[in-house]
């Protein structure tokens, strides 16, 4: 038997975790928004509410249900929430998208990685959206880096180029000039010098760390008008 879905209690839960993350969630270069499994909005941070507000590929609708405007864009972002977040309690999948945008503007790229969040002793299963701009311009320290996590001078460009544009390990080799093998080498140890199990970990502790990241700003808009 399905348990019910008491969603007063997950947005009470949420709001706290929220609060307790708060350097970490309101302070991303990331725009964060936590659903559950029907894709409601638990929590967001303050970039993800502004781009919401633009309407430009995705927006809340009125009871507060996270919407894509390419209906097959939706129904995948549906597909993979639903998948995620069935195996927070197993073996943890990801996942990754790009959803379209209605202006002329680059498709945001969407991570998605399952949570846990308990209440009262249950435990409900939700997935956190981490959306990526390529729009906004982001500069990371390369001397913070190195500072903060031991860092070498080359490693702390790798991870530059990784959380400002969102570059793939390919595309990074091949602006450095040197093998995607060499890249993913410098990444593994980038990891273990952090202290990260995975990319989005690395991600949640690189752009928490006051001082490593400079935040964008994030200009609000009017929405954007759908293409016909």
């Amino acid at each position: 038997m399905i348990p019910r879905i008491d969603h007063q209690q997950i947005h009470a839960a949420a709001l706290k975790l929220a609060m307790s993350a708060s350097s970490v969630i309101h302070t991303s270069a990331y725009g964060i928004v936590l659903v559950d499994r029907s894709r409601r909005i638990c929590s967001v941070n303050r970039l993800a509410e502004a781009m919401m507000a633009q309407q430009d590929g995705l927006y809340a609708d009125k009871d507060q249900i996270f919407c894509v405007h390419v209906s097959s864009e939706e129904k995948e972002l549906g597909r993979l929430i639903n998948k995620i977040s069935a195996s927070v309690t197993h073996t943890a999948l990801t996942g990754a998208m790009a959803i379209s945008r209605c202006s002329d503007a680059r498709p945001y790229s969407v991570m998605l990685h399952p949570y846990a969040l308990t209440q009262n002793q249950q435990v409900f299963n939700l997935v956190i959206l981490a959306i990526h701009d390529h729009e906004i311009q982001r500069v990371a320290s390369c001397q913070a880096m190195q500072r903060f996590f031991g860092l070498t001078e080359s490693e702390a460009e790798v991870l530059g180029m990784m959380v400002e544009s969102g570059r793939p390990i390919p595309e990074i080799a091949k602006f450095r000039g040197v093998s995607a093998h060499t890249v993913k080498s410098q990444m593994d140890k980038i990891r273990k010098k952090v202290g990260a199990t995975n990319q989005m970990d690395l991600l949640r502790i690189v752009m928490g760390t006051p001082g490593v990241f400079e935040i964008p700003t994030f200009n609000l808009k009017e929405p954007v008008p759908q293409k016909k």
